[in-house]
């Protein structure tokens, strides 16, 4: 396995993607570490990797997005929290929790979009309480009740809307009701 030639262009990329496998566990973390120094462009084959294979490539895949500090890993993970796969939802979580706070606007829209699904619930709920010990409780508590409470998938929509509310008013963001107006009928 090569990890120190030079390049980040898709086939370097999809040659270090064939090496995340536990055939070698040596060579697969080199090539995780090699995806991670890639950064953003190779979030996009990431994200394949968790919905074109399985085992052990997925594993590395969302372990990378874990370690790769940009918007889109952040959304790949929030959205890896609904995954099939235990081991899948928990490494997200983990992922995510790695990513801090920054993880909390998209981890809220995406309560709101799958607030029907236990695994997601579950999984952000693990991610939320950990926040929740870092200076977030009074945001994040209702929230937490919510997610279990008797009937989360109606009670945690509007409290994730509420805490997502607050945290664009907190960051002054202008795109507050863009993102409000993108749930409306979910």
């Amino acid at each position: 396995m090569d990890t120190t030639g030079s390049g980040t262009g898709p086939q370097k990329i999809e040659s270090l993607i064939d090496d995340l496998t536990c055939e070698d566990l040596k060579d697969s973390r080199r090539a995780r570490g090699a995806v991670v120094a890639m950064g953003k462009d190779a979030v996009p084959h990431l994200v394949r990797v968790l919905s074109d294979y399985k085992g052990w490539r997925r594993w590395e895949a969302v372990k990378a997005l874990g370690q790769i500090h940009s918007p889109e890993s952040t959304e790949a993970l929030v959205e890896a929290l609904g995954d099939r796969d235990f081991d899948i939802r928990y490494l997200a979580a983990k992922g995510l929790i790695h990513h801090g706070h920054r993880a909390l606007v998209p981890l809220m829209d995406g309560l709101i979009s799958h607030s029907k699904s236990t695994w997601f619930r579950d999984g952000a709920r693990h991610v939320l309480s950990d926040f929740s010990h870092s200076g977030s409780r009074k945001l994040l508590s209702p929230l937490i009740r919510a997610l279990k409470g008797p009937t989360p998938a109606l009670e945690v929509p509007l409290e994730a809307q509420k805490a997502l509310d607050a945290l664009l008013e907190k960051q002054g963001s202008g795109h507050r009701s863009g993102r409000t107006a993108k749930h409306i009928g979910h």
